[in-house]
């Protein structure tokens, strides 16, 4: 059973940097202790990260940008998925205008890394979020789950370089604004589980136009509305069955009244050193 840290990133449009560390040996009292380079072009990693437009008229256009770093091919070697946006044009005219994709980036193991996003099927779809990679049927390679702006996607490591869309058959699509997400074994039977976390009830069409509303202000200035103002969403727990499919034990764990927050990042840890994870969610 493997999983890994996935992160999910605050932006709004910006190219991605790799920074690598250089120890410096220095005694503990010393105010230097090492230095990072910007090395991604040299690496190889050619991502530019896309949310919406230029104006960030609403609150999608500034959220998203997720990345996870795992070994999806088992040499021992850390790979790179970064997760993008998009624009509504996209979202309008699927097909007709081109949508931002995911990209990911195989550790060449020299210091550069390989674009084999097309070969490992994980190009993505929608309005990405962030990403959360971990062994989810227990067959010793790292499986991936992309969360969206829309329906999310549990992608199925098939151990041979690529990935299939098992989302639908998992019963993971989720829909909605999921934001992050997180494998934790929360009942300790072996396999892991999923909580995603969720953000806005976002439907571009009742929400009020930038600046409009006591929500829509800062100081004078008139800025994306919400979240204040805006209905929030529940998360979601959803139990490994160990089948290769999940079910939605969302109200059985937290009670009937789940709570509708502004849901980003979860993340599992035995905080009571109990021997059972605990759940904390930004």
């Amino acid at each position: 059973m493997k999983y890994v840290v996935s992160l999910l990133v605050l932006s709004g449009v910006g190219l991605t940097g790799l920074a690598v560390r250089h120890s410096v040996c220095q005694p503990m009292n010393s105010k230097v202790y090492g230095h990072f380079e910007e090395v991604a072009q040299k690496a190889g990693i050619n991502f530019r990260h896309v949310s919406g437009g230029a104006s960030k008229d609403y609150l999608l256009e500034s959220v998203g940008g997720g990345v996870a770093v795992f070994d999806y091919d088992n040499d021992g070697w850390l790979d790179i998925y970064f997760v993008n946006g998009s624009t509504f044009e996209a979202l309008d005219k699927p097909g007709a205008t081109p949508a931002p994709r995911n990209k990911l980036f195989r550790n060449m193991r020299d210091g550069t890394f390989s674009d084999v996003t097309e070969k490992a099927s994980v190009g993505g779809n929608g309005w990405g979020m962030g990403a959360a990679a971990a062994d989810f049927d227990n067959d010793g390679n790292v499986d991936l789950y992309v969360t969206n702006f829309g329906k999310n996607i549990l992608y199925r490591n098939n151990g041979d370089g690529t990935f299939s869309d098992v989302t639908e058959k998992a019963g993971l699509a989720a829909g909605s604004w999921s934001t992050g997400a997180a494998w934790g074994d929360y009942d300790r039977d072996g396999f892991l589980d999923l909580y995603v976390a969720r953000y806005l009830d976002f439907e571009r069409a009742t929400t009020p136009p930038k600046g409009s509303g006591k929500f829509c202000q800062y100081r004078g200035l008139a800025v994306q509305c919400g979240p204040r103002g805006l209905k929030g969403l529940s998360d979601i727990l959803f139990r490994n069955n160990g089948d290769g499919t999940f079910t939605d034990v969302t109200r059985k764990a937290l009670g009937p009244a789940v709570p509708e927050y502004y849901g980003f990042t979860p993340l599992w840890a035995d905080f009571t050193g109990d021997g059972w994870p605990d759940l904390y969610v930004a």
